[in-house]
């Protein structure tokens, strides 16, 4: 089990931050959909190199804020079993 990998937050962030980035872009379409389709195809390779690292490494897990498990959020990523 990893527990130093900040990497399984991104793809939850990514997509806020984009929606983020595309409020001032409201005027220009072709940009909002340029912009959208790059994050989603960024978060789509997050999450297979996340699933790859599984598969290799087993779980991983982050902990925000570095606070123990009842008090901070923890995120855990583990394979489903076959």
């Amino acid at each position: 089990m990893s527990t130093h990998t900040n990497v399984l937050i991104l793809p939850a962030m990514l997509p806020i931050a984009t929606g983020f980035l595309l409020i001032p872009l409201r005027r220009r379409i072709a940009w909002q959909r340029a912009i959208a389709l790059t994050a989603m195809v960024v978060v789509l390779a997050l999450v297979i190199g996340i699933a790859v690292t599984v598969r290799r490494q087993g779980m991983l897990v982050f902990q925000a804020g570095n606070w123990p498990a009842p008090f901070g959020i923890t995120l855990a990523v583990d394979q489903m079993p076959s």
